[in-house]
């Protein structure tokens, strides 16, 4: 399913996102991460050698919260199937480093990963819930 249009304006502010996936033992894993939107999905950037790789890898459902930075009561759940791709990875983390930092991203940019969130079910407060 497509974000609706609410979500997506949402996403492409600068909007941080706590994403949830599963740890080999089962027990919940979450990180903060910068998000994006791209085409209608949730989009983000991390290496493939942190615990969200490994994690994604052997299990590709994830859910992802993100909290409106202009309005706090407001937050956006997606709940979905990730799809991974290392191309155009490098030129993505770049484009994130400029949205949320105002600069080119500075640390390696090897085994960068671009997480597509493919949404299955969609939640929270805010007017994405009335789409």
């Amino acid at each position: 399913m497509e974000l609706p249009d609410a979500a997506r304006e949402l996403l492409r502010r600068k909007a941080w996102g706590h994403v949830i996936t599963r740890n080999a033992s089962g027990s919940p894993q979450v990180t903060m991460v910068c998000v994006d939107e791209a085409n209608g999905d949730l989009v983000f950037n991390p290496t493939v050698d942190r615990k969200k790789g490994p994690n994604l890898a052997a299990d590709a459902r994830v859910v992802v919260s993100v909290q409106d930075v202009e309005n706090p009561q407001r937050y956006l759940v997606v709940r979905g199937q990730t799809e991974l791709a290392t191309d155009g990875a490098a030129e993505h983390i770049n484009k994130l480093a400029h949205k949320f930092m105002g600069t080119d991203y500075t640390t390696s940019l090897e085994g960068r990963v671009i997480v597509r969130v493919k949404a299955t079910r969609i939640s929270g407060a805010g007017p994405w819930m009335q789409s």
